[in-house]
């Protein structure tokens, strides 16, 4: 394995340490709650994984942000970002003049709703995605023509 796929696995089990010191619980409660899913997995290999000491595999990383409620998707973005932060102090998401382009494009309710998205878990994103689809679809609730031109 190569010191940058080294580096980015100790992200991720960091983001995972995180994520499970949040929720207030050890790795031998972790385990044994894995368990009683059926997914056997003992709390030395916790702590090795979150330790880095093993890499671990994308199928249990999908089972412990499941666990843990995260989003499998966001939590690469953010191990990647915070790698390339780590080579370049300097690198930012959002340029310094421009802290949030989404809010300048579309509006800081714009803003909101990604922020807010972005913290739940995949059962409420798909939840989310379908009240938004049929409020969408609601002529009360649309935009006119005009104003969303204006928007674009």
């Amino acid at each position: 394995m190569s010191e940058k796929d080294k580096e980015l696995y100790r992200i991720i089990e960091s983001i995972l340490r995180r994520a499970r010191e949040k929720k207030e619980l050890t790795n031998v409660e972790v385990s044994n709650m894995l368990k009683q899913k059926g997914v056997k997995i003992s709390d030395t290999s916790l702590r090795r994984y979150e330790s880095g000491e093993h890499a671990i595999k994308i199928e249990f990383l999908k089972v412990l942000c499941d666990f843990y409620g995260l989003n499998y998707n966001d939590v690469m973005k953010e191990a990647q970002i915070l790698r390339l932060k780590s080579l370049d102090p300097s690198y930012k998401v959002f340029s310094e003049k421009d802290p949030n382009p989404i809010a300048k494009a579309y509006g800081s309710d714009t803003a909101e709703v990604i922020e807010i998205y972005s913290k739940l878990n995949t059962k409420g994103k798909e939840q989310a995605l379908t009240q938004l689809r049929m409020i969408a679809n609601t002529p009360d609730f649309i935009e006119s023509d005009k104003r969303r031109e204006g928007l674009a």
